[in-house]
């Protein structure tokens, strides 16, 4: 997030402003997941896709509360769900 969303902020806000600056930052991380992902080009397209507009929202948390914290846990908790979600799926619970 602090990489991200602090250049999001910086360098590409004063180039395109607040509105450009998440879109291009949400870009980036849609990007990076691409090549972290695995799967197939079509699943690891979705996963950027998901990617991309988690980023989105919280690129816009930021820019509306101007408080690093918010995206961070929002990011966190989204991140503990998916792996609830995946355990529970795996042992059966």
């Amino acid at each position: 997030e602090p990489l991200f969303r602090g250049v999001g902020r910086g360098e590409l806000g004063r180039a395109l402003g607040p509105a450009g600056a998440v879109a291009g930052a949400s870009l980036l991380v849609g990007l990076l997941h691409y090549v972290a992902g695995i799967g197939t080009p079509a699943e690891k397209a979705v996963y950027v896709a998901v990617a991309a507009t988690l980023g989105l929202g919280l690129g816009a948390l930021y820019e509306y509360t101007d408080n690093i914290v918010v995206p961070i846990a929002v990011h966190g908790a989204y991140n503990a769900v998916q792996y609830l979600l995946q355990y529970l799926e795996t042992t059966g619970g």
